[in-house]
C-alpha cells in the first residue's frame, strides 16, 4: 500500500504476498522464484518452485540458476543442486541426474567429464573398457564395487 498515493501496489521481483489485506510483501523462500502469469484478464503473482534441474539459493529471487557440470536436482523447489555422487558424472547443465560409470570405474564428488571415470587403485582397463584387477590382486564382491587387493598366501590371481 502506497501511504503517499493511497493505492496498492504489486510486490516487486523476488517478493510477494499471498494473503489480501497486507501492507507488505514477503521474500519468496529459496527453491523458489518469483513469477507473474496471466490467467485470463488477471495477473497473478506467485513464487514458484524451480523446476528441477535447477536451484535457487537465495530468498527475493526473481529467476532460477541452472545447475552447473558436476551436479543436479531431480525435484523441483530445490535451494541447490547436488553434486553428482561418486562412480557418476554429468557434463551438461541443468540435469536431474548423474550418469553412471560403466565397467567398475569410479570418480570423486562432482565429476564433470565420462573421462573422469578411471579404475579404481590395482586395476586397469581390459580391452571391453572393463576394469580388472592387477595380477596377484582380487576383488572380494562380485557384486559390489571393484576393491583390488593383494592376494594372501597361497593365493594367486
Amino acid at each position: 500500500f502506497d501511504q503517499l498515493l493511497q493505492a496498492c501496489r504489486r510486490c516487486p521481483a523476488g517478493q510477494h504476498q499471498p494473503l489480501p489485506g497486507q501492507s507488505m510483501c514477503e521474500d519468496c523462500p529459496s527453491g523458489r522464484f518469483w513469477n507473474l502469469t496471466q490467467d485470463g484478464q488477471q495477473w497473478h503473482l506467485e513464487c514458484e518452485a524451480c523446476p528441477p534441474g535447477t536451484s535457487q539459493h537465495h530468498p527475493g529471487s526473481s529467476e532460477c540458476h541452472d545447475c552447473e557440470v558436476g551436479t543436479y536436482s531431480s525435484s523441483s523447489g530445490q535451494s541447490m543442486c547436488s553434486s553428482c555422487p561418486r562412480a557418476t558424472y554429468q557434463n551438461l547443465t541443468q540435469q536431474t541426474s548423474c550418469t553412471s560409470c560403466l565397467g567398475f570405474k569410479r570418480t570423486s564428488l562432482g565429476a564433470s567429464r565420462p573421462s573422469d571415470c578411471i579404475c579404481p587403485a590395482f586395476s586397469s582397463e581390459d580391452d571391453l573398457g572393463v576394469c580388472r584387477c592387477a595380477p596377484g590382486y582380487g576383488s572380494a564382491g562380485a557384486d559390489g564395487p571393484l576393491q583390488c587387493k593383494m592376494c594372501p598366501a597361497n593365493q594367486f590371481s
